[in-house]
């Protein structure tokens, strides 16, 4: 029994360090002063998520990647009602 109890233990201590977690690294405040990023260097912060797209606005649908008035076109997916009109006419126009 003992040896069932520390076998459990065991499992779970490993488990808890093989875990993958997220990986959010936040830059020290005093290193920024050093830091030279290059000048064409942007930055973005945000979260990408689908749901439903068939629901959304033609509008937003285009402009889904969007932040601080910089636009990423963001094609419908595949999975997406829209998806195979938007391929023929991308197709189609040059």
């Amino acid at each position: 029994m003992k040896l069932a109890i520390l076998l459990f233990c065991l499992i779970l201590a490993v488990n808890g360090f093989i875990r993958p977690k997220r990986q959010t690294y936040y830059y020290p405040e005093e290193l920024r002063k050093y830091a030279r990023p290059h000048a064409g260097t942007k930055f973005y912060q945000g979260t990408v998520g689908r749901y439903a797209p068939q629901d959304w606005p033609s509008w937003y649908t285009r402009t889904i990647f969007k932040w601080n008035g910089d636009s990423r076109m963001g094609p419908y997916h595949p999975n997406d009602v829209r998806y195979l009109a938007y391929q023929r006419a991308r197709m189609r126009d040059p």
